[in-house]
Order: C-alpha cells, then structure tokens, then sequence
C-alpha cells in the first residue's frame, strides 16, 4: 500500500517537472494548462530573507 502512494507522488512530481519545462508562461509567475494536471502551474515564492536592520534592539522581531 506504501509502494502505491510513493508511485503516485513520483509521478505527480513527474509531471510537475515536465509542465514547468514545457508550458507557455501566462503572467510572471503563472504557466498555462498542462495535462493531466488540473490546473495552472505557478513559479514558487522565492527564499525568503528577513534584513538585519528589521530586528529591534532588544534581540524582538516585534
């Protein structure tokens, strides 16, 4: 039974790849249709870095 889901996640991820190599880009961030995905695909958030001068000068974030 854990074969089948690891199967299944392996080839979602498959086509995962293959739609962001082969889809035509709708907007900055959003890819047309690929089949048999159900929807768009849409370019992950890049990394995020907090700036050194956002932190208080107690060591607080807020």
């Amino acid at each position: 039974m854990a074969l089948h889901y690891i199967d299944n996640l392996d080839a979602r991820l498959e086509m995962f790849a293959t739609g962001y190599t082969t889809a035509k880009p709708l907007a900055a961030r959003i890819f047309d249709r690929v089949r048999p995905l159900p929807g768009n695909l849409v370019k992950s958030l890049d990394k995020f870095q907090q700036p050194s001068s956002a932190t208080k000068k107690d060591g607080q974030l807020l």
